[in-house]
C-alpha cells in the first residue's frame, strides 16, 4: 500500500461513556500500531481496532469510555523487520512495506516535534541540569542570551527576582496562579480574622484568610463597593476597611472563586449544631440576588430556626461533603421554593396565582434532618415549577408520635422530579397537593428510584400515615396528566407499630368533598416498586370523604410483600389498573374495588383472597390453565369427551375460577349431527345435551367467562 495520509492521530474526541467507536482517518500498518489516549494518559485494554484498505479504521470499546477527551493515535514500531539476503529477489512487496513504515515512522516523529518548544534557527536553547538541581526552581531565560535557566528568588538573575517582588497585577503573585498582583512574599502570609484583614494597611498585595469556615484569598480593589459591601453583611465576598466600613473608597474582595458558587460557611455559618440562622438567612439573601446561583454546604449540622425559602430562578442547594450535610430545622423551619399568595377569587370561587414563582432550581446530596417531633414538612414547594430533588436524606432524626412530619410537600407546581432519595418520616414521605385555583396546572410529576419509609411511631392525634398523598382541595376540577411512581422502596418500619401504623398507605388519596368524582389521575404509571410491609399499598377509598374516583393506573413489575389490601378502590366501574408482571407475597386480599385487566403473567404466593368482587368483575389477557395472566385463576377451558350409545347428555368438568357464561360443544366424530344444547351452567360443571349417538362418538366442549 502507499501512505496517502498526512495526519498522525485523530481527536480530541468527546468520550462521553455513551459513545464506543471512534474513527481515525491516518494509515496503520497493523492494529498494534494504533494507541489511544484518554485525557492524555494511555489505555492499552477494553478496545479493538479494525483497519480500512487504503488507510483509516475504527477503535471500538468494549464499554464505552468516559467522561474526557479521548484521542487516536499513530504509535509505530520503530524496529527495522525487512532484511534482503544476498542474491535473493529484490521483490516490490517487501521493499515498499518498508517504505510505508519509514513514513509512517516520519509522521509520527514530525507530530511530536510540532508539539515540543521550539526556539528559531541559529539560536542555542542550553541545557538544564540534572534532575536534583532543578526541584524548588523556576524555569527561566536569561536576560543576557536569551537561554534556559533556571533561578529562585534570591538568585543573581535580577529580572526574575524583581518580577517575583513586583506588585503588578501582571506579575508577583499572579506568576503563580494568584489574580490580584502582589508579591509572592506577601500573599502567603496569613491573616487570622476579618478584622484583621480590615485593618491591613498593605493593600497593593493579596492576603489569605485563614478565619474558620471563611478561608481563601482576598485582593484590594479600590473601586467604589458601597453597594457590594452593602448587600454582603455577613462579608462573605466584601470585607471592607477598618476606616471606611461603607465601601465607598473600596474594599478587600474574595478572589480566585467559581462564579456564581459560594459556601455557606462564607456567611459566618459554623455547622457546630448550635444556631446558625443568621448566617443561612445571609447567604439565601445572597442566593436569591441573582439568577443560577449555587450554595455549597459543607459536612457538619446547620440549625436554623426560622424558613429559608429561595425565590431566585436556578438556584442550586448542593451538599459537598457525601451525605453528611445536615440542615437542621428548629421550631418547625423549613425549606421552602417559591412563595404562593393566595389573589382575588372568579365568580366561581377560584382564587388568582399571585407571588413568586421559581424555575429550574435543584437541592442535591443534602440531608435535611429536622430536630425531633418536628411538625409538617420539611421541604415546600410552594410555587415552583420543574424542581429537582435528589441524592437527599430528608426526615427528622426521631420522633415520638406527638407530631405528624411531611418529607417533601407541594403546593402550585409543575414537573417535580424526585430521585435516589431517603425520606424517613412518621406521616407522608411525600404530599401532593392539587389546589383549587382559576390555573389548574399542578403536573407531571416523577417520583423514582426512592426509598420511602414511613410509621415508625403512629402520631398521637390519630393521622393515618401514608408513603404517598394526592390530596384534593374541595371541588378540585381537574386530574394530574402526568404521574409516575418507579423504582422505589415503599416501607414501613415494622419496630413499634399498633393499630394506627398497620394502617399504612402507599399510594393514597385524600380529599374532603362528600360526593362526586375525585379523578386524582387521567395517567399514572406504578411500576418497579417494593411495597413491603404496606397495608395499602394502592388506597383510593379510605382517605376519601364520601367522594369516588374514576382514575386509571399502570401496575406492573411490582412487588408486594404483606399487604392487607393491595388495590382499593371506591367501585369497579369507577377505578380501573392494568396488572401485570406483578408478585404478591403473604397478601390477605388482592383487589377490592378496582376493575383489572390481568395483563401479561403475575404470580402470587400465599394469598388468602384475589377479589372481593367476582372474578367476572375483571378481565384476564390469557385465561387458559396453562400460562394464565394469574397463576390458579382459569378463565377459559377447552377439552374433548365421548358420548356413548344410549346416552342422551353428559356433565362437564370445566374446572373454571368462575362459572362460564360462554358454553359450546362440536362434534369430532365425521356424520354425527347430534343438535347439541347447553344446559345446567354451574360454578363447576355444565351438561352438553344430544341425541343418542347410536355408538360411541366424540366432540369438543369449551368454556369461557366474559370479560367484564
Amino acid at each position: 500500500m502507499a501512505v496517502s495520509t498526512t495526519n498522525a492521530y485523530d481527536g480530541p474526541f468527546s468520550a462521553n461513556g455513551v459513545t464506543q467507536s471512534f474513527p481515525f482517518t491516518f494509515t496503520a500498518q497493523s492494529a498494534g500500531d494504533v494507541a489511544v489516549l484518554l485525557d492524555n494518559q494511555p489505555i492499552t485494554t477494553g478496545y479493538s481496532v479494525e483497519l480500512y484498505e487504503g488507510g483509516g479504521g475504527t477503535v471500538t470499546f468494549a464499554v464505552a469510555p468516559g467522561p474526557g477527551n479521548l484521542v487516536v493515535w499513530l504509535d509505530p514500531d520503530f524496529t527495522q523487520t525487512t532484511a534482503f539476503e544476498n542474491g535473493s529477489a529484490w521483490l516490490a512487496a517487501p521493499v515498499n512495506l518498508a517504505n510505508d513504515r519509514a513514513a509512517l515512522r516520519d509522521q509520527a516523529l514530525s507530530r511530536d516535534l510540532k508539539r515540543c518548544m521550539r526556539i528559531p534557527l541559529g539560536e542555542n536553547a542550553g541545557t538544564l541540569p540534572a534532575a536534583a538541581k532543578r526541584k524548588g526552581k523556576y524555569f527561566a531565560f536569561s536576560p543576557i542570551d536569551g537561554t534556559a535557566v533556571l533561578a529562585d528568588a534570591v538568585s543573581t538573575d535580577a529580572l526574575l527576582r524583581a518580577d517575583i517582588a513586583s506588585t503588578d497585577t501582571n506579575k508577583g503573585a499572579t506568576l503563580v496562579g494568584m489574580p490580584g498582583g502582589g508579591t509572592l512574599q506577601d500573599v502567603i502570609v496569613p491573616l487570622t480574622t476579618r478584622s484583621a484583614l480590615a485593618s491591613r494597611s498593605n493593600r497593593a498585595t493579596m492576603a489569605y484568610l485563614l478565619e474558620t469556615g471563611r478561608q481563601g484569598y482576598f485582593y484590594w480593589s479600590s473601586t467604589n463597593l458601597a453597594t457590594a459591601v452593602a448587600a454582603d453583611p455577613a462579608q462573605a465576598f466584601y470585607v471592607p476597611p477598618s476606616t471606611d466600613g461603607t465601601g465607598a473608597s473600596g474594599a478587600w474582595v474574595r478572589a480566585a472563586t467559581q462564579p456564581g458558587v459560594a459556601n455557606i460557611t462564607w456567611f459566618g455559618a459554623k455547622g457546630t449544631g448550635a444556631d446558625d440562622t443568621a448566617a443561612l438567612q445571609a447567604a439565601f439573601q445572597w442566593l436569591n440576588a441573582a439568577q443560577g446561583r449555587t450554595l455549597h454546604v459543607p459536612v457538619g449540622t446547620f440549625a436554623f430556626s426560622t424558613d429559608l425559602r429561595v425565590l431566585q430562578y436556578g438556584a442550586r442547594i448542593q451538599g459537598v461533603g457525601g451525605g453528611l450535610c445536615r440542615l437542621m430545622g428548629t421550631s418547625n423551619a423549613r425549606i421552602i421554593l417559591g412563595q404562593a399568595v393566595v389573589g382575588p377569587a372568579d365568580a366561581n370561587g377560584l382564587i388568582s396565582k399571585l407571588g413568586t414563582k421559581v424555575q429550574d432550581c435543584t437541592l442535591t446530596g443534602l440531608s435535611i434532618q429536622p430536630a425531633s417531633n418536628h411538625a409538617g414538612e420539611c421541604v415546600l414547594l410552594d410555587y415552583a415549577d420543574n424542581t429537582l430533588i435528589e441524592l437527599c436524606t430528608i426526615g427528622p432524626f426521631g420522633n415520638d408520635g406527638s407530631a405528624v412530619t411531611i418529607g417533601v410537600k407541594t403546593n402550585w407546581v409543575q414537573w417535580v422530579y424526585i430521585d435516589k432519595n431517603q425520606i424517613n418520616v412518621n406521616g407522608a414521605c411525600i404530599w401532593l397537593r392539587r389546589p383549587t385555583t382559576q390555573i389548574e396546572n399542578e403536573d407531571h410529576f416523577h417520583i423514582t428510584r426512592n426509598q420511602l419509609y414511613n410509621g415508625k411511631v403512629p402520631p398521637a392525634n390519630g393521622f393515618t400515615p401514608a408513603n404517598v398523598v394526592i390530596e384534593g382541595d374541595p371541588s378540585c376540577g381537574y386530574a394530574i396528566w402526568e404521574f409516575e411512581l418507579r423504582g422505589n422502596h415503599i416501607g414501613k418500619f415494622m419496630s413499634g407499630s399498633n393499630a394506627a401504623t398497620t394502617m399504612t398507605g402507599g399510594l393514597r388519596l385524600v380529599g374532603t368533598d362528600t360526593s362526586g368524582d375525585f379523578r386524582a389521575f387521567h395517567s399514572a404509571t406504578i411500576r418497579d416498586n417494593f411495597f413491603e410491609y404496606v397495608n395499602y399499598p394502592i388506597d383510593f377509598k379510605r382517605g376519601l370523604s364520601g367522594a369516588y374516583d374514576t382514575s386509571s393506573i399502570d401496575f406492573s413489575g411490582n412487588t408486594v410483600l404483606s399487604a392487607t389490601l393491595v388495590l382499593n378502590g371506591t367501585s369497579t366501574n369507577k377505578n380501573s389498573a392494568s396488572l401485570e408482571a406483578n408478585y404478591y407475597l403473604q397478601c390477605t386480599t388482592l383487589v377490592d374495588g378496582f376493575r383489572c385487566f390481568f395483563n401479561g403473567y403475575n404470580r402470587w404466593s400465599s394469598v388468602q383472597t384475589l377479589s372481593v368482587q367476582p372474578l367476572s368483575s375483571h378481565r384476564f389477557a390469557h385465561k387458559q390453565a396453562t400460562g394464565g395472566s394469574v397463576p390458579g385463576v382459569y378463565m377459559e377451558a377447552r377439552g374433548t369427551a365421548t358420548a356413548t350409545a344410549g346416552t342422551t347428555y353428559l356433565d362437564i368438568t370445566h374446572n373454571l375460577s368462575a362459572t362460564p357464561t360462554d358454553c359450546n360443544a362440536m362434534p369430532t366424530s365425521s356424520g354425527w349431527t347430534p343438535g347439541f344444547w347447553i344446559s345446567n351452567i354451574g360454578p363447576t360443571t355444565f351438561r352438553v345435551n344430544f341425541t343418542d349417538p347410536g355408538a360411541s362418538k366424540t366432540f369438543r366442549w369449551t368454556a369461557s367467562v366474559a370479560d367484564a
